[in-house]
């Protein structure tokens, strides 16, 4: 079972995923930020698992390239899955120059994120 970590500023696109990743038989949604300030609390918790992050790349406040980078330097066995509605060339660069281990775009298919 893969435990995942959502973090996006949008709560009904946190629904929608929780809702679809949750309906595969191998993926858990084990927890949900709003920012990235909301996932470092998050992660702070000792007990709790995650294997992999799904991270908004825009949020208010620290970006999810931020917490990309944090995430990388703290928790370096998470691996961090960014999603975006940025198709530009150079959001997709900077994000796996900083560690990412994939880019999804926001307008891509279920299985698109899924198969991720």
């Amino acid at each position: 079972m893969t435990a995942l970590l959502l973090v996006d500023d949008h709560q009904l696109v946190r629904l929608g995923l929780v809702s679809l990743l949750n309906a595969e038989h191998d993926l858990e949604v084990v927890a949900e930020a709003g920012s990235a300030s909301e996932a470092i609390d998050v992660l702070k918790n000792p007990q709790l698992t995650v294997d992999v992050a799904i991270v908004d790349i825009a949020m208010p406040g620290q970006s999810g390239i931020a917490l990309l980078s944090l995430l990388r330097a703290e928790r370096p066995e998470i691996k961090v899955l960014m999603l975006s509605m940025h198709a530009d060339e150079a959001y997709v660069v900077e994000a796996l120059r900083n560690g990412a281990a994939g880019y999804v775009l926001k307008g891509a298919g279920a299985a698109s994120i899924i198969s991720a």
